[in-house]
């Protein structure tokens, strides 16, 4: 078993630099689908893993004087299927009701089984845009010439127009109903559920905003011309997820799996192992033997420890993993951030044994030395001027961790 992992690992050192990094992870990327036209308004149906989308031919966009023509199509099972009942223009799928929704210029649709557009609601209507968040049962639409957002009801047959969003060009909504969005400016922003004016992201090029999408853990990510970038409601300046060396045209998520569409192409990248490919393999050097040494070390040492677990608190996703095995069970506990030293309260069942100190990196904890008369009963860490403050049952003392304590 192991033998087989450190082969793993060998394969791992000699295929990095043939890896696409998106948040610090490295990807494989494949060319599922090649195909004349531009691929956009890409959306994953996570059922059957069916992707949507719109292709746009090249001719027609870059011809002033004729209209664009686009088609409709849902790549499955390998093969582009395309809509061809219908002036297909965008795609979003509703995994609640189980409908996948196509957006024409006469109106809204529905897929059947066989994939065969089947007229819903809004009779004349040109729709060119559409996003189904997961959480909710609104279907947002963007309406030509305008390009204005409502929020259809497609039970009541009946949309009503989103408020302080003049126009969008490209359109995500998060679970929070923060809606992003790309109008006449050219840079991206952001109408925060309940406000009035919107928030503009810092550090974008304008008019090099692509696609938006939602990713699994509820993330909103940009596709620019760059690359993928993370767009939060609380921080204007983006987190830049990964470069990219070529212009997209279309993004979505498949849980960990992601899709990128460009001119003539989609790509998956994959982030489930490595694959060969053309890339040129790094030469066996030093280096690469000394990586597969300690990350073979590294994985021997904790071969036999407890699995990290993934978490969901709030909207983000955590690992959880033991770092101490304690008889009794803590509170009030308190990081110092200069040390990653954790000071908490130790409890038994009948009684309160004070204030201990779990070292970074140790396996066992300390309890503080304070007086037998005084019962430590909280801390406070004041990294600014350096000082641990302890609240006993008879007042404030101070710590270090190279004396005992002192008096204020």
């Amino acid at each position: 078993m192991l033998l087989l992992l450190f082969l793993t690992i060998i394969g791992t050192v000699y295929t990095e630099n043939c890896s696409y990094i998106y948040n610090g992870m490295p990807y494989d990327r494949t060319a599922v689908l090649t195909i004349k036209g531009l691929p956009t308004n890409l959306v994953i149906n996570p059922v059957n893993d069916d992707l949507h989308f719109t292709l746009i031919d090249l001719d027609s966009l870059q011809n002033d004087k004729v209209q664009t023509k686009m088609d409709q199509y849902v790549f499955s099972k390998g093969q582009p299927i395309k809509i061809d009942n219908v002036n297909g223009q965008a795609a979003a799928v509703d995994m609640k009701n189980k409908k996948t929704y196509i957006a024409s210029d006469d109106g809204l649709y529905y897929l059947d089984e066989s994939n065969k557009a089947q007229f819903l609601s809004l009779k004349d209507d040109d729709i060119v845009q559409l996003f189904k968040p997961p959480s909710d049962d609104k279907l947002y639409a963007v309406f030509f010439p305008e390009n204005e957002v409502f929020v259809i009801d497609v039970k009541k047959n009946e949309k009503k127009k989103v408020d302080n969003v003049p126009c969008a060009f490209i359109l995500a909504v998060d679970a929070q109903e923060n809606i992003y969005y790309e109008c006449d400016s050219k840079y991206v922003k952001v109408i925060l559920k309940g406000f009035q004016e919107p928030i503009e992201f810092v550090g974008i090029a304008k008019n090099s905003a692509r696609a938006i999408a939602v990713d699994s853990y509820n993330r909103v990510v940009l596709a620019t011309n760059d690359g993928l970038y993370w767009i939060r409601p609380d921080n204007i300046i983006p987190n830049k997820f990964m470069d990219l060396d070529f212009v997209p045209s279309g993004l979505a998520f498949d849980y960990e799996d992601i899709y990128v569409a460009a001119s003539g192409v989609i790509y998956k990248y994959n982030a489930n192992g490595y694959t060969i490919n053309g890339c040129h393999e790094p030469a066996f050097t030093m280096r690469s033997l000394t990586i597969i040494l300690s990350v073979f070390t590294i994985f021997i040492a904790g071969y036999n420890t407890e699995k990290c677990e993934r978490i969901k608190i709030g909207n983000e996703f955590y690992k959880r993993q033991l770092i101490a095995t304690i008889d009794g069970y803590p509170t009030g506990m308190v990081i110092d951030p200069r040390t990653d030293h954790i000071f908490f309260i130790l409890h038994k069942r009948n009684y309160t044994k004070g204030i201990h100190l779990l070292k970074h990196g140790s396996l066992g904890i300390k309890e503080l030395p304070v007086s037998d008369e005084l019962l430590g009963q909280c801390v406070a860490i004041d990294t600014a001027n350096n000082v641990i403050y302890i609240g006993t049952n008879q007042g404030l003392v101070t710590y270090d961790y190279s004396r005992t304590e002192n008096y204020c």
